[in-house]
């Protein structure tokens, strides 16, 4: 198995539960929202569920008794390369000695296969069939699949996967384990694991010491991720504090955490955060929700660290100043980059003006006016309503022109009924809005977090229970709801004018609630719900309406006022009103994000689909589920849609909605919301549902802001000591790149890149080793003054330091290309490793090359790119590909073998791979006996175009260790080292003492 790792979204979705959602022939009822029942013990008694002896299952086509990890049988959801495999397999109980592995290309689902092909499931419905396959009472087969990694990654791993609704007892899980592993054909050394699906990870978790003591162990098919996750791009400065989903409102609320700190969460994301800097996480969290479309408002970087080195290397920051920034690729937006930047010891005055570039600007925000009534037609608002009926419902009324059969009826509560309300006498005297004004005026920001948590707990609560509609506005409210039925539950929507508007979001800040008109209209105060006879206690929708009006008080979303600058008399909390859906009638839902590419001669949109089975929450989930991703691409002549992951409630192939009609359905209800909503390049968020009954339901539109993305900031050069090597690729000549071979410590200074600084060196201290070309290293340090014959220069964005080293025949020039202003929304702390660096060589005497038509040449000047991952650095080899090359020319052959990087994806796909780690070379018919090479002075390498081949100089002098008899050898034979070409023609040729090139004899 080797070549490149999966994609993050994706892997999450192969651990996939076969057993829940009506979209395939596997689906059975659902289990996430069950209560959670007791975990058998592994050290309980266990006994075999029924009774066992031989089973005669003819043999077919369809299926197989042993699969190797490459069989064709295994299936993916894509054609991509780069994600696992899996394949599905059936054990009947009362035989379990074999294993059916279905043929899971053509047969997605075990429904499919087990009812035609196993004797004692022939013809079985499928509610037959998930009674006697999901639930331990009555099972008589128990189902699975086995993953394995992409094929190219290197992983040496496989997973199983067992499905059931009922936790198994780990006995049972570990003879099933063992018996499909047995069956499974896999190259040496490969690792075999248990993957958990939803319904059993909470007890296989709790049962994880007994299974890894028994040789099952456990582990999340997210331990084959490609890379970080990036939730929202962005960069931020502050402590790096370390927390946990369950603590961190009580830490924040004790001060132990503020606005200021980037946090690094142990687990995942909870489902909202209080405003903080940064958010790092070490568990997977969901794509759009609440935290992560807050965080892309904010420009909050938000990623899980999936990378250990990452991971650890944000550990070790902890309580240090730091400067974090996540951003994707252009051409791939799985692509995560992480960067961690130690700042604790830079100036507290540039430090001061670091924050100063992330300080959160003040909100705009349309003030509320009177409407002139206390309810409207959503279908007479539109998106310039917002300080009337607040952003959400002034959205709505976009949705309602222009998808009207998507869109239900809706009603909108405006602030003229928000205003009356608060200016209700409350006991006590003076009026609930003269209350409200009384608790908040003692804060600001940023606020002493205890005292304003107990005043807003207050508010909220006379909101709730102590104040009330009077009865001339509950009378108003219930002639503008007369339009809905007063039998059916309506849902009352958060709609403010500090939200879902062009310039921040709000996702998450505010509540919503369902009520029940019916329960107003009726002669008492006694339940059952009208609306809903499982509700014991009745549930007016004025109720639901108090309680919206009191999650304008909800901490977080003042805070977020507070720190804007927001005029609390200018803004408020409108409601929109529409039918509810209950869960039962909900057949998915989900959040998509559009985007509208603008640019002239471009016309394509870009839909990404986050979407759950039922009414799992996507934004939120309490299970703990993953949800599917699928990417759309709109043109003007076609579409594609690819799935980038699979939901964790459903079998795997399968697919929450119907593919891929019901995604080009919703975007094309999205293409026209965009038509309407403007012209240029703009981002847009859906919320939307699929009903049992079929219809497609969008709920909300809301605007994604733009970064900004001004071309302004001086950008910050943090000290950092930087390790720079040479780069092995294909950038310079092979020549070049080991006469330059060299090692290079630089100490740079902590400075803004204004022209001043760039007028003297970035280095305050520098350390470098190079090789005379005459077996011998050389080394000095120091200040760069202290160099012989230094000088700086500046031509352009390219700073230069030129100077001598000992006693090295050359004069040498560091290069750094600078970025000398960056975007706002770019983060402005740079390191020196980050520049684009490169070294130049003027040789005191020429030195023997050959040209480009392969003959010898001499010359003196020698230019090569550096980098910072040196071939000698410690290196987790895991998933890297692995080359060896053999060349034999003559008496002597040369054996190397070393590794490139994983392969990149997207348009860069196909590149040419540089060298990352030397394994080791061996030389043989040179010398008496063979000589070895592992060091990074001793080798050198410079691929061929797309790696059609590679030069190599090996100069065995400069290998730390070499027998002096070896030495001695080289040296009367006249050998300083050898070039080797390997292409169609090898090619071998001997450098002298001299350097002059000879051919092998």
């Amino acid at each position: 198995m080797s070549g490149p790792k999966v994609l993050p979204a994706l892997v999450l979705a192969l651990c996939a539960a076969c057993g829940g959602g009506s979209t395939s022939p596997d689906a059975g009822p659902g289990g996430p929202d069950a209560p959670p029942v007791a975990c058998p013990d592994p050290a309980s008694a266990f006994s075999w569920p029924v009774p066992t002896g031989p089973i005669d299952v003819p043999a077919h086509d369809s299926w197989k008794g042993e699969v190797s990890t490459t069989d064709p049988f295994f299936s993916s959801s894509s054609f991509s390369g780069d994600e696992p495999t899996w394949i599905k397999f059936s054990v009947l109980l009362r035989d379990p000695t074999r294993v059916y592995f279905q043929d899971s290309s053509a047969l997605r689902f075990h429904y499919e296969f087990a009812s035609a092909h196993l004797p004692p499931l022939a013809g079985m419905t499928p509610a037959q069939f998930d009674a006697v396959s999901l639930h331990a009472a009555g099972q008589e087969v128990v189902l699975g699949a086995v993953l394995v990694p992409p094929a190219a990654s290197g992983v040496r791993e496989l997973g199983v996967q067992l499905v059931g609704l009922d936790a198994y007892h780990p006995q049972f899980v570990k003879t099933i384990f063992d018996l499909v592993v047995s069956k499974v054909l896999a190259p040496a050394g490969t690792r075999a694991l248990y993957l958990p699906v939803t319904e059993q990870a909470r007890c296989a978790a709790e049962a994880q010491a007994w299974f890894e003591a028994n040789g099952v162990p456990l582990g999340t098919a997210d331990r084959w991720g490609d890379g970080n996750a990036c939730y929202a791009p962005g960069w931020a400065v502050g402590r790096l504090v370390r927390s946990t989903a369950a603590t961190i409102d009580a830490e924040y609320l004790a001060g132990a955490i503020t606005a200021d700190d980037i946090v690094l969460l142990a687990d995942a994301a909870p489902a909202e955060v209080p405003p903080i800097a940064g958010l790092l996480t070490l568990a997977a969290s969901t794509p759009n929700s609440h935290t992560a479309i807050l965080a892309q408002a904010y420009g909050m970087p938000f990623s899980y660290l999936r990378l250990p080195e990452v991971a650890a290397r944000a550990d070790a920051l902890v309580g240090r100043t730091v400067v974090i920034g996540t951003r994707t690729e252009w051409f791939d937006s799985r692509a995560c980059e992480v960067t961690l930047i130690d700042v604790t010891d830079v100036p507290s005055a540039d430090l001061a003006a670091i924050r100063a570039l992330k300080r959160v600007p003040v909100l705009a925000y349309p003030a509320k006016v009177a409407r002139g009534a206390i309810a409207v037609d959503v279908d007479d608002v539109g998106r310039s309503d917002a300080r009337t009926v607040g952003g959400k419902a002034a959205n709505y009324g976009l949705l309602r022109d222009v998808i009207p059969a998507a869109a239900p009826e809706a009603v909108a509560l405006t602030f003229d009924l928000w205003d009356a309300f608060l200016d209700q006498v409350v006991p006590g005297g003076g009026t609930l809005r003269a209350a409200i004004g009384a608790r908040l005026a003692p804060h600001r920001w940023p606020p002493d977090m205890l005292a304003l948590d107990a005043d807003l707990d207050a508010l909220r609560a006379q909101i709730r229970t102590g104040a009330t509609f009077s009865p001339a506005q509950a009378q108003a409210i219930a002639a503008a709801l007369a339009g809905f039925d007063p039998s059916r539950r309506l849902r009352f929507r958060s709609s403010t004018n500090v939200e879902d508007g062009d310039t921040f979001v709000g996702a998450g800040l505010y509540d919503s609630f369902t009520g029940c008109l019916a329960d107003d209209l009726d002669d008492d105060a006694v339940g059952p719900s009208a609306c809903d006879p499982t509700e014991p206690d009745e549930q007016g929708a004025l109720r639901a309406i108090q309680r919206t009006y009191a999650s304008f008080y909800r901490r977080n979303a003042v805070l977020e006022r507070l720190r804007r600058g927001v005029d609390e008399a200018e803004v408020g909390m409108a409601v929109l009103v529409t039918y509810s859906y209950p869960d039962a009638t909900e057949a998915a839902n989900g959040v998509a994000t559009f985007t509208r590419h603008g640019e002239v001669g471009f016309a394509w949109d870009t839909v990404v689909m986050v979407t759950q089975v039922g009414a799992t929450s996507v934004a939120n989930p309490a299970d703990g589920s993953t949800p599917e991703v699928v990417e759309l691409g709109l043109g003007t002549s076609s579409q594609t849609a690819t799935l980038r992951a699979g939901s964790s409630l459903l079998p795997l192939g399968a697919n929450v909605l119907t593919w891929d009609q019901d995604y080009f359905a919703f975007a094309a209800l999205f293409d026209q919301v965009a038509d309407a909503w403007g012209v240029g390049t703009f981002t847009l968020d859906f919320e939307y549902k699929l009903l049992t009954s079929g219809q497609l339901i969008v709920k909300q539109v809301r605007a994604v802001p733009p970064p900004d993305t001004t071309v302004d900031v001086t950008p910050y050069l943090a000290h950092a000591p930087t390790r720079l090597c040479v780069y092995q690729g294909e950038s310079s000549d092979v020549f070049a790149i080991h006469h330059a071979k060299s090692r290079w410590e630089l100490d740079s200074k902590n400075t803004w890149l204004t022209p001043a600084a760039q007028a003297q060196s970035l280095l305050a201290g520098l350390d470098a080793t190079v090789h005379d070309g005459a077996g011998a290293r050389v080394q000095q340090a120091g200040a760069p003054d202290s160099f012989a014959g230094f000088t700086h220069g500046v031509a352009g964005e390219v700073l230069t330091d030129t100077l001598r080293i000992g006693t090295a025949p050359g004069r040498f020039v560091l290069s750094a290309d600078i970025t000398p202003r960056v975007a706002r929304n770019e983060r402005p702390v740079q390191t020196l490793g980050e520049q684009w660096l490169s070294l130049g060589v003027t040789w005191d005497t020429p030195r023997w090359v050959l040209d480009w038509n392969g003959l010898p040449a001499q010359r003196r000047e020698d230019q090569v790119p550096l980098t910072s991952r040196c071939p000698d650095d410690p290196l987790d080899i895991t998933g890297l590909p692995h080359v060896e090359r053999t060349v034999t020319v003559g008496p002597i052959t040369v054996q190397t073998a070393y590794y490139w990087p994983k392969p990149p994806r997207g348009p860069i796909a196909g590149y040419t791979a540089p060298l990352v780690r030397w394994d080791e070379t061996t030389i043989t018919g040179l010398t008496a006996s063979p000589i070895t090479l592992r060091g990074y002075w001793s080798q050198s390498y410079r691929p061929a175009h797309h790696n059609f081949g590679a030069e190599y100089i090996f100069e065995p002098g400069l290998e730390d260790g070499l027998p002096p008899a070896v030495l001695a050898e080289l040296v009367a034979a006249d050998v300083r080292a050898l070039y080797v070409r390997e292409d169609l023609d090898a090619t071998m040729l001997i450098i002298g003492l001299d350097g002059t090139l000879r051919a092998v004899p």
